[in-house]
């Protein structure tokens, strides 16, 4: 239910955005594997097997690597170009 609430909400606040104050574009493919990777842990959990359940994590730890590259390879950044001007 949680899930759904969260959808239901982000579905609000996209429609309240681009109406009011600018337009956001929405990759698509983002949108339906991420409907589908819900959809997998949703069934994991509910089989209730220690096995999918240690897989379906292993699965979402990689999607959501995958997903958020490009921000993880900003953070990599910043923090190697902090590391490096801190002399220890």
């Amino acid at each position: 239910s949680t899930l759904v609430a969260y959808f239901l909400v982000s579905i609000q606040r996209y429609i309240d955005i681009n109406k009011k104050y600018l337009k956001i574009k929405i990759n698509k493919k983002y949108i339906i594997s991420s409907i589908f990777i819900g959809i997998i842990i949703c069934l994991c959990y509910y089989i209730n097997n220690f096995i999918l359940n240690i897989i379906s994590v292993i699965v979402v730890l990689i999607y959501g690597i995958i997903i958020n590259y490009n921000s993880l390879n900003v953070i990599k950044k910043l923090l190697l170009k902090k590391l490096k001007g801190v002399n220890i």
